[in-house]
């Protein structure tokens, strides 16, 4: 079969440029079935690797991860122009990495659709900041919905989520996982390189609280900057505990959150204690993920929560939340707790920060749970589903 793959996403640093970035080159080498074109707006053509698959061009005036940020929307243009060149390549199967830059095609070929949860849809006072934006959005799912003959997510959790929001057949989501990249790695001590971030204000001293990704307010940060204050009031041997915030925050249209958290850091007096570097490499982040003692993922949900797997990949205990798949993927790997008790957040910070061997046994846990994720995992479920694809096409 001829598969053709919506690659817009791939200009995307984190979130769903993660996915296709893994997925698709595992994919496209363990598939000897089926071949592939990737369909790609003008603008993030240039950055998808030349011999990963042959590309078809859409002419457009913006890329899609531009036009379908918050605040922002994609041109009936490009829209259009985005489904004149798919629908040229008379495809068998049309597969969307993700919904967050669906387009409508007119098309006899399977369409396949990823989800990746139901934030948007279960908390969408915190995800749209305009009614224009969530109604946008919800007309593109339901359309997408509409013509996806399949549809692929994350995890048996966002499996779930999906049939419970939009009352879909459970036989027709499958899961596709996602898994770290092999950059993410326990390093030795001679590979860390704690002097590097002395100019973002972490010093070599300093014990490290990990956070990585956006500030949307779905994300939680200002009850984990308020459980840190806690923690840090009731045990004055966490003084020298930080908590760094690593992602796009200087990036205001992609994290309306930012300011909100700001704030929260101004009120508990943590200016000292609350680090913000910004977007860095995936070199950077694996330094900081070796040298934390733990990454916090406190979100009100995720779908998968692939920072929090990186950073078991190397070797890093996580506390994450209750409401994602993190509990069963990493068990044992960390502290999974309620993102709306405080005191509970507070609570796991202390005892990971202040028990050393409690520290090292949930260490060793997340990196053997991450290790049992892989991309060519992922990419034979995927070819999975394209051979039931084929077989009810004959």
């Amino acid at each position: 079969m001829k598969i053709a793959v919506d690659a817009s996403c791939w200009a995307n640093r984190r979130g769903y440029g993660r996915y296709i970035h893994g997925l698709l080159p595992a994919l496209i080498s363990a598939d000897r079935s089926n071949d592939y074109v990737l369909i790609a707006d003008r603008q993030t053509s240039a950055c998808i690797p030349a011999d990963l698959a042959s590309i078809s061009v859409a002419d457009t005036g913006q890329a899609a991860t531009e036009g379908a940020r918050s605040g922002g929307s994609r041109s009936m243009r490009d829209v259009w122009k985005m489904s004149r060149t798919a629908s040229k390549e008379k495809a068998d199967v049309l597969f969307f990495p993700s919904v967050y830059t669906y387009f409508p095609v007119f098309t006899r070929a399977t369409v396949i659709v990823a989800i990746h949860d139901v934030i948007a849809e279960d908390f969408p006072e915190f995800v749209f900041p305009s009614r224009r934006e969530r109604f946008l959005w919800t007309s593109k799912v339901s359309m997408a919905r509409w013509q996806a003959d399949d549809i692929v997510t994350v995890s048996r959790h966002a499996r779930d989520g999906i049939v419970r929001r939009f009352g879909v057949d459970p036989s027709k989501v499958t899961v596709v996982s996602e898994a770290a990249d092999a950059s993410f790695r326990p390093l030795e001590p001679s590979q860390i390189h704690p002097a590097q971030f002395l100019p973002l204000g972490i010093a070599e001293r300093d014990r490290i609280l990990l956070y990585v990704g956006g500030v949307n307010p779905h994300k939680n940060l200002s009850r984990l900057i308020q459980a840190l204050a806690g923690a840090r009031n009731a045990d004055p041997a966490l003084e020298d505990l930080k908590l760094v915030i690593c992602g796009d925050v200087e990036r205001e249209h992609f994290t309306p959150g930012l300011a909100h958290v700001r704030e929260t850091v101004r009120a508990e007096s943590m200016q000292q204690q609350v680090v913000f570097t910004g977007y860095l490499p995936d070199g950077d982040v694996c330094q900081l993920m070796n040298r934390a003692s733990a990454l916090a993922l406190p979100s009100l949900a995720e779908g998968f929560g692939l920072p929090a797997v990186e950073a078991a990949a190397c070797g890093t205990p996580v506390i994450a939340t209750r409401n994602s798949p993190l509990p069963q993927i990493l068990e044992g790997g960390g502290i999974f707790v309620d993102p709306l008790d405080t005191a509970a957040m507070a609570e796991a910070i202390r005892r990971i920060f202040t028990d050393a061997p409690f520290q090292r046994q949930l260490a060793h846990v997340a990196l053997e749970r991450a290790s049992q994720l892989t991309w060519s995992a992922a990419a034979e479920a995927m070819i999975g589903l394209l051979a039931r694809i084929e077989a009810d096409r004959r």
